[in-house]
């Protein structure tokens, strides 16, 4: 369950939404009624702003067919709390596996 819903199987996503433009998502899932979309960004490395992060991965996925008609929901997986310390669906490790656990 992420921001209240609950999805179908996540899974990677790449592809072009242009022939200018293409674009990597980590994660990419349907909520399981199919009218939201799930995006999030993993990212393993120093801290960082999830502001900035969140931003960046709003206009990666501009234009993605996928997300026609339907409410997204960005997230990230990070591996350290981020710098600004925003928390409205930031996961960190301990928040994956205690809920997989529980």
């Amino acid at each position: 369950v992420v921001d209240g819903t609950l999805w179908n199987v996540a899974g990677r996503w790449w592809g072009s939404i242009s022939r200018e433009k293409s674009v990597e998502l980590d994660v990419v899932a349907e909520s399981m009624d199919r009218k939201k979309i799930l995006i999030g960004e993993c990212k393993w490395t120093e801290p960082d702003y999830a502001e900035r992060l969140f931003a960046d991965l709003k206009v990666r996925s501009e234009g993605l067919p996928l997300i026609k008609g339907k409410e997204v929901v960005y997230c990230l997986f990070l591996k350290y709390p981020p710098k600004d310390g925003i928390k409205h669906n930031v996961f960190l490790p301990k928040n994956v596996v205690e809920d997989v656990f529980e």
